[in-house]
């Protein structure tokens, strides 16, 4: 789950953040669904509920490396699948859904692209507090 994208930042200056946020980052229970939903013809994803509070104190510590993304809440997602050209995936998106799990821990990633496609980095990793 992608809590915020960052198209460019200092990693060293990302990781301090995080740890400085750490004991205000609290655990999380994520929900999927309540079904795999379309955005448009090419991308089938399911809606992850729960992420918010977590999702606001990691854009809040992390302020000051980006601009904020815009006036659009934290809208947490899973993308399954994405098509090349339009696709019918109608039928992808009529099974009902009803997974819990508890979020315990944010990983940070840097990405690198290469001709093999894009390679992700873990940064660091800040267990989350019980709030």
């Amino acid at each position: 789950m992608t809590l915020r994208f960052y198209a460019s930042v200092d990693p060293d200056g990302l990781v301090d953040a995080l740890n400085a946020a750490q004991p205000r980052l609290p655990s999380a229970t994520a929900t999927a669904g309540p079904q795999p939903a379309l955005l448009g013809d090419r991308i089938w994803m399911v809606p992850i509920g729960g992420l918010e509070t977590l999702a606001d104190r990691v854009a809040a510590a992390t302020s000051h490396l980006a601009p904020p993304e815009g006036p659009r809440p934290f809208s947490g997602h899973l993308t399954l699948a994405r098509a090349r050209h339009p696709a019918d995936l109608r039928d992808l998106s009529t099974r009902p859904l009803g997974v819990e799990w508890t979020v315990r821990e944010v990983v940070a990633f840097q990405s690198h692209l290469t001709s093999s496609g894009a390679r992700h980095d873990p940064l660091g990793r800040w267990p989350l507090s019980s709030e």
